[in-house]
């Protein structure tokens, strides 16, 4: 049962990767893009009964890095770092599902993705970061509401998926 639920999460995550990269910049929200392929991991990590969600996150990583302009890895390394960090944080505090516990590890982990994205993306112009970070203050945190938003949706979907 737990192998064909990790085929359906692959189906899902393809389709949510060829609606990121087509749809879902058409559509955004106060100038912010959410992204749901990063919600959909995280609320796949807050499960913690997916054991590929790291070759999950690799390789829609790889596909949103080919059809970025960022460079290469830069996803990547970001969706990786963001569900590593869930991951390691659900497993020590995450003893039974309760939103007082899911909304804050959600939180850091789409935060530890979007401050990621940003430094990596600039990382041979620091100075450009700090000042970035200054300019677009609210649109991370819009982004990062927006996207915990979408992954406790997810969440939700998971959880009555599985049973």
């Amino acid at each position: 049962m737990i192998k064909l639920v990790e085929k359906i999460f692959f189906v899902v995550l393809f389709g949510l990767i060829i609606l990121q990269m087509t749809f879902i910049p058409q559509s955004f929200f106060y100038q912010v893009i959410p992204n749901i392929v990063l919600s959909f991991l995280i609320a796949s990590v807050l499960l913690g009964k997916i054991r590929s969600v790291f070759i999950m996150a690799f390789l829609a990583g790889l596909i949103l890095d080919i059809t970025s302009g960022l460079p290469f890895g830069v996803i990547t390394a970001s969706l990786i770092l963001a569900v590593f960090t869930v991951n390691a944080l659900s497993s020590k505090f995450l003893k039974s599902p309760e939103f007082f516990i899911l909304a804050p590890i959600g939180f850091l982990g789409v935060a530890v993705y979007n401050l990621a994205l940003l430094i990596l993306a600039n990382i041979s112009n620091s100075s450009a970061v700090l000042e970035e970070i200054g300019q677009v203050f609210f649109m991370i945190i819009l982004k990062v509401i927006v996207e915990l938003v979408l992954a406790l949706i997810f969440y939700g979907f998971i959880l009555r998926l599985r049973n």
